[in-house]
């Protein structure tokens, strides 16, 4: 592949020509090239970005052509940007597979909505003005129930209604059906705003890749799916033709709600994360994923009734971690087996995980970035803010407690009379106990003059002491101290090894610090 890199990174914004616009015209009328635009714009990169590679790619490839090699050269083209996509979300999957990534960034980043929202910041205010908000249509069709989502208050069930009515005017017969449940499950984890644009992203801008356009696809889909059950399940593929049950309307019934109401919810949420990304073959390998975990109780029916309400209640012996492991194994194309659940991978994909923001006046950007690489990878993808800086705030432990309360994770950071740069990654909320408490998630590190992390060792459970008037991180060992302790006022301070972190002394091995700065950085989603 050609070097096209540069390239791409400055082209942020492309005009086409008059003749680029009569040729583009022309080579979506290409299926697959089509669809890889969709599967690439906006989620990969801008539009705009597209064209200026492919045409970029097109000036420089064409010169070395005859006119009746034009095919070959769109072939090549059409590969070179794939590898450019490939790259790009290279290492992804197993991060959206994981469950552990905050579910909001998540979906916005993978939808394409974050990018698309930064291009036409005005979206959702002209969808807004421009919709009839009073009149919303029937969204109790196809079995959908208010009581299957729950709905946290009742401002959420009015931002369904409103995302119902400014997204029914827009799309398809077909896709209508789709939509109540859908909105319902996206408002309880985005805003209203970043709702309405990924419906619009999945909807009506995503071709077949999400959910059928047409009537004629939709049954090609459902035959998919006939002929993939009768293949792999060929005894209770006959047992249901057998008792009358109709195969493609329980097909129906799973994909038109998304699940809902078939599945325990805390099930369903991480099958859409999947399907956000993966697009509508999740929801057939969830579907067999079910025949797969109930064959048994189902091959055990004599009625249709008793098949039926076998199906039913699903949510009660489809255990979720069971189910989800199940349901991977097929999308990895293998046969399921049982496994441990889905280890995050230790290499992160950069665009999610770079931080927005460089929060902290304590640290330069290179060693913020440096402790920004030993947190978490599900944390990663949360944005930083400087939330306690004692230039502002002053030296009080009383006025942290209440800034930070009901926030976790923090990043501590202080700086010594030494100038010692040091801290804390604390992965709990603080709250005044009388004794240690905490997850072995939280680490001690030094910045300056050397960058050291010195994690959780499990010998002890000892990671945080939050007192009235001190706050401890780590302890045990021959020196009895503390691995890093702070009195009331901030200003004084000691550091000492410990068995729960096994560190040095973070002051530069000097145990005793006066403080001269301290800030406190709370992670949001």
């Amino acid at each position: 592949m050609m070097d096209t890199q540069f390239h791409v990174e400055v082209a942020e914004q492309f005009n086409l020509t008059p003749e680029q616009e009569e040729h583009a015209l022309r080579v979506l009328t290409v299926p697959t090239f089509d669809k890889l635009r969709y599967d690439l714009c906006p989620k990969r990169m801008s539009d705009s970005r597209f064209w200026f590679v492919y045409f970029m790619m097109w000036e420089q490839q064409k010169a070395s052509l005859c006119k009746g090699d034009q095919v070959t050269m769109l072939r090549q083209l059409m590969r070179d940007i794939v590898s450019i996509k490939d790259e790009a979300v290279k290492g992804l999957q197993p991060h959206v597979r994981s469950g552990r990534i905050p579910r909001a960034k998540l979906w916005t980043t993978i939808t394409g909505c974050n990018l698309y929202l930064a291009e036409d910041p005005h979206f959702f205010q002209e969808a807004l003005a421009g919709a009839d908000t009073s009149n919303v249509l029937s969204y109790t069709d196809g079995g959908f129930r208010e009581t299957d989502h729950p709905f946290k208050a009742e401002a959420e069930l009015e931002s369904f209604k409103l995302l119902l009515s400014l997204t029914q005017q827009s799309i398809n017969n077909v896709h209508r059906k789709f939509l109540p449940d859908f909105a319902a499950l996206l408002v309880s984890s985005v805003t209203t705003e970043q709702a309405l644009t990924i419906l619009h992203l999945v909807l009506c801008c995503s071709s077949d890749r999400f959910f059928p356009c047409t009537e004629e696809t939709e049954s090609i889909f459902l035959l998919k799916f006939h002929n993939q059950v009768r293949e792999q399940f060929p005894v209770l593929y006959t047992k249901m033709g057998f008792l009358g049950i109709n195969l493609n309307q329980l097909a129906s019934t799973w994909f038109d709600r998304l699940f809902v109401g078939t599945l325990k919810y805390k099930t369903i949420l991480p099958i859409i994360d999947c399907f956000l990304y993966e697009g509508w073959t999740v929801l057939e390998c969830t579907a067999l994923s079910i025949l797969f975990c109930s064959s048994q109780s189902l091959l055990s029916t004599n009625t249709k009734e008793e098949f039926e309400n076998n199906l039913f209640n699903l949510p009660e012996i489809v255990h979720t971690a069971k189910f989800l492991n199940i349901l991977h194994s097929y999308l990895e194309g293998g046969t399921p087996v049982i496994q441990q659940p889905l280890p995050l991978p230790t290499s992160s994909p950069e665009f999610l995980f770079e931080p927005s923001v460089y929060p902290s006046a304590l640290v330069t950007e290179s060693q913020f970035l440096q402790l920004w690489s030993w947190i978490p990878p599900p944390i990663k993808i949360m944005t930083p803010k400087l939330i306690y800086t004692s230039k502002l705030d002053g030296f009080n432990l009383t006025h942290l407690y209440h800034v930070c309360k009901d926030r976790a994770p923090l990043l501590l950071l202080l700086r010594s009379a030494e100038k010692n740069i040091f801290g804390a990654y604390i992965a709990d909320e603080l709250h005044i106990q009388p004794h240690f408490y905490g997850t072995g998630e939280s680490f001690l590190f030094t910045l300056y003059p050397t960058s050291v992390k010195y994690a959780f060792t499990n010998k002890n459970r000892y990671c945080l002491l939050v007192e009235k008037d001190s706050l401890a991180i780590g302890s045990g060992g021959q020196s009895s101290g503390f691995g890093l302790f702070l009195d009331s006022e901030l200003h004084h301070g000691s550091t000492q090894h410990c068995d729960t972190f096994d560190n040095v002394p973070l002051n530069a091995g000097k145990p005793d610090f006066e403080c001269m700065e301290i800030e406190v950085v709370g992670l949001y989603d």
